[in-house]
């Protein structure tokens, strides 16, 4: 009978809270003890998911410190609030392996083709749905250095054109481990 009474209280309670709290998304921020496997803060996750969260640049400073040399993944989809800057604090990153960049609001221009140049284990990475600036260096940098590269997702990207895919394609014939390219959309 108790359990009966507590449920019923339960529904009750999550009715009223339903239609009393109002949910601020634009204010919701990701904290620090999110990217740890522990409360101490000092074993770092090895796979980070930051999709859809708002990203402030002293959170996004984690990054660059020496504890989270073995992040292994980063999923930064869709991340309001990124700036050139925090992807400036990935540049050389040495264990990063995936990172994903999905609707990322920073045009890919020379600056940001070398940045991910710099990420040398790179062997997964995403960056649909952003744009290429194509006047420049169209992934240059990034097809010449990135000799772990299996997978790049560059699905609804826009600006990419013969000199992005000939890039790609001389990527593709020096180091031969770029095995999936998709480009739908």
């Amino acid at each position: 009978v108790r359990s009966v009474t507590m449920k019923k209280t339960s529904k009750a309670r999550r009715e009223l809270f339903a239609d009393h709290y109002e949910f601020d998304a634009e204010n919701l921020v990701y904290t620090k003890y999110c990217l740890f496997n522990d409360i101490q803060c000092v074993k770092p996750m090895k796979m980070i998911d930051l999709s859809g969260w708002k990203l402030e640049t002293e959170f996004f400073r984690h990054f660059s410190s020496p504890q989270f040399d073995a992040l292994y993944g980063l999923c930064l989809d869709h991340c309001t609030g990124f700036t050139l800057d925090h992807l400036r604090l990935l540049r050389g990153h040495k264990g990063l392996k995936r990172l994903s960049l999905m609707g990322m609001t920073v045009t890919i221009d020379r600056e940001v083709d070398e940045i991910l140049a710099s990420l040398r284990s790179l062997v997964f990475l995403n960056v649909s749905e952003c744009t290429v600036d194509n006047t420049n260096t169209s992934l240059l940098a990034l097809s010449q250095s990135c000799s772990m590269l299996k997978t790049l997702l560059m699905t609804k990207t826009k600006g990419v054109d013969n000199y992005v895919l000939n890039n790609l394609a001389g990527c593709i014939e020096r180091f031969r481990s770029l095995q999936v390219i998709d480009l739908t959309g």
